[in-house]
């Protein structure tokens, strides 16, 4: 696919339906290297902010507070705790502190 333009590929695989296999489309990709271990991701993302919960606006028309954790302090936590509702991360927002996760797919 790396030799093939996007109408050739939409053309012979995508437009007829037809499967394809991508072979080396991450090459390159530091989410390979960073994403591959706790170690690695704490080591590239331990201090970054994610959020693990929301609390209600506190008067109308507000927005709702956002609870953050480092994801080392939330690692160290699921680890530490046997919960049976456990925090989890849901961070839609991939900006700001955490905008360097996409970087990571550049």
């Amino acid at each position: 696919a790396s030799k093939m333009s996007s109408a050739e590929f939409a053309e012979q695989f995508s437009g007829p339906g037809r499967p394809a296999m991508i072979l080396g489309a991450l090459d390159g990709c530091k989410a390979l290297e960073r994403w591959s271990s706790r170690e690695a991701m704490l080591e590239h993302y331990g201090d970054v902010p994610f959020k693990i919960s929301e609390i209600a606006p506190p008067f109308a028309g507000a927005q709702p507070l956002r609870v953050e954790l480092p994801l080392r302090l939330y690692v160290d936590i699921v680890e530490e705790t046997a919960a049976d509702f456990p925090f989890y991360i849901f961070e839609r927002e991939l900006c700001g502190p955490r905008a360097q996760l996409m970087e990571d797919f550049e």
